[in-house]
C-alpha cells in the first residue's frame, strides 16, 4: 500500500499542482503565495488586501492595486512623468537591456518601475508614489529617477504630503553610473520638500534594499513599515576591510 502511494498517488499530486500552478504573468484565478507557497484564490486575496490568509505574509503589489486599496473610494489619477530615452549605454548581458524593457513593459503596462499617482487620503490631498517589484526587480531607472522627481515636484506646485512605497532591489545596473546618480537625485528631491515644509512619508515592503533603501528609503519624516519586510543596504568595497 505504501509502495503503490508513493509510487502513483504523490506523483500524480504533483504534477496536478504543477499544471495549476500559474505562471508568472498568466491570467489565472489563483495566486502563489510569495511566504508559504501555497495556492490562494485571488478573489480571497483582494478582499484581504493582498496578505495571505494562511500565513499572513504580505503579497507584492503592483502600484495601481495598491493605489486602489490607499485612496478615498478606490479613486485616483496617474500622473505621467516625461519620458526619458531608452537604454541610455546601450546595455547588453544575456539580452538587450531595450528588450528587458519591452517585456517589462508589456508585463506590467507601466513606462517604469516607479508609478504616481494622486488624489485624496481621509480628505487630504496627497502625492504617493510606488515601486512594482515585477518591473525589473522595482530597480530605479533614470526614468524611475524622472519619476520620483516629477512626484516631489507635484507635491511641492499643489503643496501635499508625498508618501512613497518602496519596493526594489535597488538601482538598476544596466544604466550603470546614470542609475545610481538617482540616489542623489531623490536627496535633492526630497530636501526640496523639507524647504517647503512638506512631509515625505515612506512606507517599506518587502523587499526594500540597495540604493533605493540608502537614498528615498531612509529619508522620511516618517517611516513605517510591513511586517516582516526586509530592508537593508551592504556597500561591496576594494578593500574588505573598509566598510560603512
Amino acid at each position: 500500500m505504501n509502495n503503490w502511494i508513493t509510487k502513483f498517488i504523490k506523483p500524480g499530486l504533483k504534477t496536478l499542482l504543477k499544471k495549476v500552478r500559474p505562471k508568472p504573468g498568466e491570467d489565472s484565478s489563483w495566486i502563489t503565495c510569495g511566504g508559504c507557497q501555497q495556492l490562494i484564490y485571488k478573489e480571497e486575496l483582494y478582499k484581504n488586501f493582498f496578505i495571505c490568509p494562511k500565513c499572513n505574509e504580505y503579497q507584492k503589489i503592483a502600484p495601481q492595486i495598491r493605489f486602489g486599496f490607499f485612496f478615498d473610494n478606490g479613486e485616483f489619477e496617474i500622473l505621467k512623468p516625461p519620458l526619458l530615452p531608452d537604454d541610455p549605454i546601450n546595455f547588453i548581458d544575456t539580452k538587450k537591456y531595450i528588450d528587458r524593457l519591452a517585456t517589462a513593459r508589456k508585463f506590467t503596462g507601466q513606462d517604469d518601475a516607479i508609478m504616481i499617482a494622486k488624489g485624496k487620503l481621509k480628505d487630504i490631498n496627497v502625492t504617493v508614489g510606488a515601486q512594482n517589484f515585477a518591473f525589473i526587480g522595482g530597480s530605479a531607472g533614470t526614468q524611475s529617477g524622472e519619476a520620483f522627481i516629477y512626484g516631489s515636484q507635484h507635491a511641492i506646485d499643489k503643496q501635499t504630503p508625498y508618501i512613497f512605497f518602496t519596493c526594489s532591489g535597488g538601482m538598476r545596473m544596466q544604466e550603470g553610473s546614470l542609475a545610481l546618480s538617482n540616489m542623489s537625485r531623490f536627496v535633492v528631491a526630497i530636501n526640496e520638500l523639507k524647504k517647503n515644509n512638506l512631509p515625505y512619508i515612506v512606507v517599506l515592503t518587502n523587499p526594500s534594499t540597495g540604493g533605493t533603501l540608502a537614498s528615498l528609503g531612509m529619508l522620511g519624516d516618517i517611516i513605517f513599515a510591513e511586517p516582516k519586510a526586509t530592508a537593508g543596504f551592504a556597500r561591496r568595497a576594494s578593500n574588505p576591510t573598509n566598510y560603512w
